[in-house]
């Protein structure tokens, strides 16, 4: 297994610094989350509209949003803090604890 200080001390490139994939992945993690919310409360607004009870299967999906949030709050957290969506031997070269760090803290948040 190689270890950090194995990994190359300058990008092999000039194209990996310049490597971010970072907002079209925060672009995706919000657009599914505004998706899956608005599913919900359709739902929840629909069986009130008319009139039918919400029965176990409504208040399961209704409960499920809070764990979605903690992943979704991991997923910004792994992005912005961690550096997920840029090349990683540039991340490594800037700080060689940044996804050590980013694991610990998502791994609290959720």
């Amino acid at each position: 297994m190689a270890s950090i200080s194995s990994l190359p001390q300058e990008p092999a490139t000039a194209e990996y610094p310049a490597y971010d994939k970072r907002p079209a992945l925060i672009a995706a993690v919000t657009a599914m989350m505004v998706l899956a919310t608005v599913s919900v409360v359709l739902r929840f607004w629909l069986k009130q509209h008319r009139k039918v009870g919400l029965e176990l299967d409504d208040w399961l999906i209704g409960a499920s949003m809070l764990p979605m949030c903690g992943l979704i709050g991991c997923a910004y957290i792994a992005v912005i803090l961690g550096g997920v969506g840029k090349d990683f031997a540039t991340n490594m070269i800037k700080d060689e604890q940044r996804p050590r760090r980013t694991l610990q803290v998502s791994v609290h948040v959720h």
